[in-house]
């Protein structure tokens, strides 16, 4: 993968737009921020991992498509992910102009249920998220979409998500 402009970045780690080298595809890699001489010890490169399993265990529309967890050549734990167009529901509700932009009713409900149609998805699979907030919902327009207003949602960043039927994968 080859890294090109920060997207983001969280508590754990960055996102990066990035392309897959060797088919020249766009994507997201997420990397995890830790310093080299503390990988080892630290149960984060496990997390990381855990959270590229926990969504490419789905393949519902509104839930992050992993496309490839792994590790860099220096050891950094990195996730590669479809790459999503758009703003964080935070971003969309709080532009930061001092002009927020009013949302109707419909846009409302569309986003809503499509927030709960991903976390049924996972559920259904037995994946808790635990992080669900405006940051971690990501909203873009997509024709053809079944939405009524052309919204799309995807839920991301399964960081400390955990499966139900592996208890000893629970913090």
């Amino acid at each position: 993968y080859k890294l090109e402009t920060p997207l983001g970045r969280g508590g754990v780690g960055s996102v990066w737009r990035a392309t897959h080298t060797s088919i020249g595809k766009a994507v997201a890699v997420k990397l995890l921020a830790v310093p080299a001489q503390s990988r080892s010890s630290m149960h984060h490169p496990h997390r990381l991992l855990r959270e590229a399993q926990s969504p490419s265990l789905l393949r519902p529309p509104n839930v992050v498509h992993v496309i490839d967890p792994g590790y860099a050549d220096d050891g950094t734990p990195f996730i590669a992910m479809a790459p999503i167009q758009g703003r964080s529901l935070f971003e969309e509700l709080h532009p930061g102009d001092g002009d927020a932009q009013r949302r109707g009713w419909a846009w409302t409900r569309d986003v809503a249920l499509q927030v709960l149609d991903g976390l049924q998805a996972c559920h259904a699979a037995g994946i808790v998220h635990r992080d669900i907030k405006p940051e971690n919902v990501l909203i873009s327009s997509r024709s053809g979409t079944t939405s009524e207003t052309g919204t799309w949602v995807t839920l991301v960043d399964f960081g400390i998500a955990f499966r139900e039927d592996h208890s000893s994968d629970n913090p």
